[in-house]
């Protein structure tokens, strides 16, 4: 989310994501749901898909400590 955008619109839209890409045979293998890249209350959201390796897995769930991520 931009800032503005409800939670619930966030999931909803993620939802519809999710199925389209499942019917692409693309799996989710982690999804973050929020405002992680505001911009003083605007309405909308961003969307960034990457497809990963083995490796690129293991980073993804490294543990971190950060003002945006725990």
């Amino acid at each position: 989310g931009l800032g503005a955008t409800p939670l619930m619109e966030q999931y909803i839209v993620y939802n519809k994501v999710e199925e389209v890409l499942e019917t692409k045979g693309i799996r989710v293998y982690k999804a973050y749901v929020g405002n992680y890249f505001t911009s003083l209350d605007m309405m909308g959201i961003t969307l960034t898909m990457m497809k990963l390796d083995d490796e690129l897995k293991e980073c993804v769930n490294m543990s971190v400590n950060s003002v945006g991520l725990k």
